[in-house]
Formats: C-alpha cells, structure tokens, sequence
C-alpha cells in the first residue's frame, strides 16, 4: 500500500499545511491535495465499500456551499455524525461518498449501507448476521443511506436505535442521508435514535434539480 506522500501515511488530520503564500488553504484544499496524492493506492480498495455510482465522488467536486461544509466535517472533530437532507435526487449520496472518502482517505474504515439492505442482513437466519452487526458497531465511519425511506417498522427502529447507541457510546460517527426534513425524522424514528444522531452532528439541507432526471 501506498502512503500519501504529503503527510507520509499518518492521516489526514496531519496532512501538512503549506506556508507558502499570503493565504492559507482553505479545509477543502486541503482534503482536495490529500486524496488526490493518496486515492490512486486504494481506489480498489474503495470501489469495494461503496456503491459504484458514486466510487469518484469527491470534496472537491461538491457544489457551493455543501463543499465546504463537508471539507470542515472532514477535518473537524472524528465523533461528529453528518446528516444529508434534502429532496429525492439532489446529490446526498453523492455527497455522503466525497465525506467518507475523506476520512477513508486519512486511513480510517468505512461501512455503507442502505438502511432497507442493512435491515435484511440483520435479520435471524442471515448467515452474516454476526459479522454484519459487529462491522455497524465497531467500524471507523458508517454511512446509512436513505434513513427513512420508508416507514419503519418496530423492529427496524430498534435496530437503529441499538446502533446509534452503540457508536454514540464509543464516540464513532454516522454519515446519514435522508429525504425527510430532521423533524419529519423525530415522528417515524424513536426519540432516544434521534437524539443521539442529532447530539454535536452537522446537519446539511442539500438542495437543487433532480440530478437523476438531469442525467437522463
């Protein structure tokens, strides 16, 4: 494996700031210089974890000011969950690919999961139920994608809210994304679920054209 030859593989967090100039870079620069040194050395590696629509997905290629926001997550605190709302269609997959590359790219691990595939692989008889619930609990970042898509049930709601707890315990973050609003979450999710996703979180309305309709 190939080290980012900026920051010699000791992460993101150590990448080093360039002195040179009257301005400093700004956070999203600097995510920006850090994967493009060290993403060829795992982009294999990476097209594993997440879907393959969104495997080049970047900080850099955000639009304003989703861009910098999501380049202040990266780099700030590593127990902040980020929460992508917004409209069917607007880019918070996307977005939430470029967030967990960011920190996939300062070495820590990334699981992604759709919250209805994560349900099913959780269920009794799955044969990787074990190892799926170990990953959710103890992996660096986790991404959910499309809390809430649906209604869910009392079992799914516990589910969730068994693995809030856990990472909100162990100071782990979540990347989420759903189409409902953060009060529309609160009726259809349990309060403790909520609260916990909620507690220091960055919390991001993505707005804008259905991309998908635009790439038809």
């Amino acid at each position: 494996m190939t080290d980012c030859p900026g920051c010699n593989g000791r992460g993101l967090h150590d990448h080093p700031v360039p002195v040179e100039g009257p301005v400093a870079p700004t956070p999203e620069e600097i995510v920006a210089e850090h994967v493009a040194l060290w993403a060829e050395a795992r982009l294999d590696e990476w097209r594993r974890i997440v879907p393959a629509r969104f495997a080049l997905a970047v900080v850099g290629d955000l639009p304003e000011p989703v861009r910098a926001e999501v380049a202040a997550w990266v780099l700030g605190p590593r127990d902040r969950n980020l929460v992508l709302c917004g409209p069917v269609g607007t880019g918070k997959s996307h977005a939430a690919a470029a967030a967990a590359f960011g920190r996939y790219s300062a070495g820590q691990s990334v699981a992604w999961w759709s919250v209805a595939r994560l349900m099913d692989a959780m269920r009794p008889g799955d044969p990787d139920r074990a190892e799926v619930g170990r990953s959710v609990l103890t992996v660096d970042v986790l991404v959910l994608d499309d809390l809430a898509a649906e209604k869910p049930t009392e079992w799914t709601r516990e589910r969730l809210d068994l693995i809030m707890d856990a990472r909100w315990a162990a100071e782990l973050p979540t990347i989420v994304t759903t189409n409902a609003t953060p009060a529309a979450l609160r009726e259809v999710l349990d309060a403790r679920f909520v609260s916990r996703l909620a507690d220091g979180a960055l919390v991001l309305t993505v707005t804008g054209p259905d991309r998908r309709k635009a790439d038809r």
